[in-house]
C-alpha cells in the first residue's frame, strides 16, 4: 500500500496499533459516536470524506493532463511522419533534425509523465 500512495501510510500505522492491547475502558455514550463521526469520517470538506474527495479530484486532473499530453504527442508525431513521407526529398537537414528532436522530446515527456500518473491513480 505504501508504494501505491505514500499519503496513505498512516492507515498502515493505525491498523498496526489497533491490534495492540489497550487498557482504556469501554465507552457507550452517544457523544463519543458523534465525536468519531465528526472528527474521523468528517463531512464534505473534512475527515476521510474530505480527504478522498480532494485526492480524487487531484488524481483525476493529473490523469486528464497525461491523456492530453499523450494525445498531443501522438498527433504531433503523426504530422511529422506525414511531413517526412510527403516531402522527404525537399526537407533540408537544417529543418529535419529539430523536427526529429521535437518528436523525441514529446515522446519522452509522455514516457515520464505517464508512469507517475499511473502510480498515483486511484479508481474513481
Amino acid at each position: 500500500m505504501q508504494s501505491k500512495d505514500p499519503d496513505l501510510g498512516w492507515i498502515r500505522n493505525v491498523m498496526r496499533v489497533a491490534g495492540t492491547e489497550c487498557d482504556a475502558g469501554s465507552y457507550q455514550g452517544a457523544e463519543g459516536l458523534q465525536f468519531v463521526i465528526r472528527e474521523w469520517i468528517g463531512d464534505f470538506d473534512s475527515g476521510q470524506l474530505g480527504y478522498f474527495r480532494r485526492k480524487g479530484k487531484e488524481r483525476l486532473q493529473r490523469y486528464r493532463r497525461t491523456e492530453k499530453l499523450a494525445s498531443a504527442a501522438f498527433w504531433i508525431g503523426f504530422a511529422i511522419i506525414a511531413l517526412f513521407i510527403a516531402m522527404s526529398t525537399e526537407i533540408e537537414d537544417l529543418l529535419r533534425d529539430p523536427v526529429v528532436i521535437l518528436m523525441g522530446i514529446m515522446l519522452l515527456l509522455v514516457g515520464l509523465d505517464s508512469p507517475i500518473a499511473k502510480a498515483s491513480q486511484i479508481a474513481i
